[in-house]
């Protein structure tokens, strides 16, 4: 019997554990989807969270179509996603338009710190 020590392959990513427990980042999620976001208007519909998922920064970017660069990818963070109301505001004082209805929040929240990282809403 030849028995020799697994090597992880090369792609594979160790996620450490988070620090803090899920409830603390789905409580942040839902707090901070509670708050204003520059040109994102808040409603009176209660937010929910959909799903929350630990993955790495640039895994948590693609699914969300974010296009900023990330300077550490293979950070390990936490991906909220909630259901809501919010409406995208005009960047232009004095525009009267009918804002554009946004239903759906991602939260990217670092594993480690739980520091909110980054945010995107979308209809």
């Amino acid at each position: 019997c030849n028995s020799s020590t697994p090597q992880a392959s090369p792609t594979t990513r160790m996620i450490p554990t988070p620090t803090f427990a899920n409830s603390v980042i789905a409580e942040r999620a839902l707090v901070s989807a509670r708050s204003s976001h520059p040109e994102i208007e808040t409603s009176n519909i209660e937010p929910t969270i959909i799903s929350m998922e630990l993955t790495t920064l640039t895994t948590a970017m693609q699914k969300i179509r974010m296009n900023e660069q990330a300077s550490d990818i293979n950070r390990p963070v936490w991906l909220v996603s909630l259901r809501g109301v919010w409406f995208l505001m005009p960047s232009a004082p004095g525009v009267q338009v009918t804002p554009p209805m946004l239903t759906q929040c991602y939260l990217i929240f670092d594993a480690a710190t739980n520091e909110e990282i980054g945010s995107t809403f979308q209809p």
